[in-house]
């Protein structure tokens, strides 16, 4: 898949395409129908137009959005299904004042050259939200771009969408989160050096900050510890290691930023500066404070052998 960010005009070799356009957060279940119907024209290259930052980051800097891929995870997403091209747009102070018709003549047809635009039922566009789907069709078409809206995806007799996948994570609801997202979710982060304590208590952790990932500390899922299972990005092979993992503040230990920390139970080796992907499955238990450290050891130990037996239970890991 070619990735392009900055650039005024597309290259001539992927002029004529079919474009599927939206912030693709989660590559849930609702994207990838829209994403299927800019397939179905037959255009080539098949290509999707998403935005960094999300919008909403944009406008509402001091509201916390706990996205639910970082860019890394989403573009990974997409060249799994398919795509040909990822046009990752600036979402800045140019493109939130464009009005609806500038951003069909300017983006649409003389940066991406596109023959045909693929939208959920609910895209909006332009300065102020002024443009809907609807919109959409009448300026493209007068542009000669064909437009295909897709009509909302449901799971669970509810429509899928970023922010109902949100709620079901914020409440620890993770058969409900891969239901609407058609896939096991999941984060990645890169290893950085800890305290030691994990080492010295006998279960070594793999330490990933939230505020370094697109999540940040408006973290999706409660705080606690849960089965897990991680993926090393950097490994040859796509061996999944079954692991404990912590979410939260170790109020043992009384941490000023929130950590992911996985203790991967079958793993004997250095993981700093590796990127990880996580893949939480069950929640075991809530983030708890001890009398000691030995009655923490104690409790972790038993957390271990949960989280093994949970992650039997659910048939295997996540395809990678």
């Amino acid at each position: 898949m070619r990735l392009l960010r900055r650039f005024s005009r597309i290259p001539g070799d992927l002029e004529g395409g079919a474009f599927a356009i939206g912030n693709f957060d989660g590559v849930h279940r609702g994207h990838q129908a829209v994403l299927e119907a800019a397939r179905q024209s037959n255009k080539s290259p098949l290509g999707v137009l998403l935005f960094a930052p999300h919008p909403r980051r944009y406008f509402q800097p001091d509201k916390p959005l706990p996205c639910l891929t970082d860019l890394r995870a989403k573009l990974c997403l997409l060249e799994r299904l398919g795509v040909d091209v990822a046009v990752v747009a600036p979402f800045d102070a140019q493109m939130a004042s464009r009005s609806a018709e500038r951003f069909v003549r300017e983006v649409l047809f003389e940066q991406l050259r596109a023959r045909h635009i693929a939208v959920g039922y609910d895209f909006a566009f332009g300065s102020k939200r002024q443009g809907n789907a609807q919109t959409l069709q009448q300026l493209a078409g007068q542009n000669g771009i064909a437009v295909d809206v897709v009509k909302p995806v449901s799971a669970n007799a509810k429509p899928c969408s970023s922010t109902r996948i949100r709620e079901a994570l914020h409440l620890g609801d993770l058969a409900d989160a891969a239901d609407m997202l058609g896939y096991q979710w999941g984060m990645g982060g890169q290893v950085v050096h800890g305290d030691g304590r994990g080492r010295k208590l006998g279960f070594p952790t793999a330490n990933i900050p939230l505020e370094d990932s697109a999540l940040g500390e408006a973290f999706a899922l409660p705080f606690g510890i849960y089965a897990a299972w991680v993926f090393i990005e950097t490994t040859a092979s796509s061996k999944a290691y079954p692991a404990a993992l912590n979410i939260g503040w170790r109020p043992m230990f009384e941490t000023r930023r929130p950590l992911l920390e996985a203790h991967l139970l079958d793993f004997d080796g250095d993981l700093y500066g590796q990127r990880l992907w996580v893949f939480p499955m069950a929640f075991l238990r809530g983030e708890e404070k001890f009398d000691n450290l030995d009655a923490l050891r104690r409790q972790m130990s038993l957390d271990c052998l949960d989280a093994r037996k949970r992650l039997e239970e659910t048939g295997g890991p996540p395809r990678l």
